[in-house]
């Protein structure tokens, strides 16, 4: 028998899903890698998005939409769930989207700060375009 759509049904936080999927599959099984081919497990990035989360409590506001300009990388992960951890809306930026639009994503979504790494920003090149967004 069909079933009517309910969207409330699976209406959650993206942190507490991360939390039932632990839960689920257990602690210690790998869910994602490195660039060196390092595993994290579901404990690991829960524990590295708390640790991280603490960090950026301090300097950002609760509700607040923060721009994240990262690699698809585990940093960009861990970076992800720790904004979601500590109530933060994370805004992922596209650098290959071009200054004009990166500026008007930003002002969209009322994005006052945005973490980036500078390891990225050296090896994509991408000082003048962060200290475009700066200004």
């Amino acid at each position: 028998m069909p079933r009517a759509y309910d969207a409330q049904a699976g209406r959650r936080a993206v942190f507490d899903a991360l939390i039932d999927a632990r839960n689920r599959h257990g602690g210690g099984r790998p869910i994602l890698e490195d660039q060196e081919r390092h595993p994290l497990t579901y404990t690991a990035l829960i524990r590295a998005a708390f640790g991280l989360g603490r960090r950026l409590a301090g300097f950002t506001a609760r509700g607040e939409h923060v721009g994240v300009l990262l690699p698809s990388s585990a940093g960009g992960v861990v970076t992800f769930f720790a904004l979601h951890a500590i109530g933060r809306v994370p805004t992922m930026l596209n650098f290959t989207a071009g200054l004009r639009n990166l500026k008007a994503a930003c002002a969209s979504a009322r994005v006052k700060t945005i973490l980036t790494s500078r390891r990225f920003i050296s090896q994509g090149k991408l000082d003048d375009l962060l200290d475009a967004l700066k200004a």
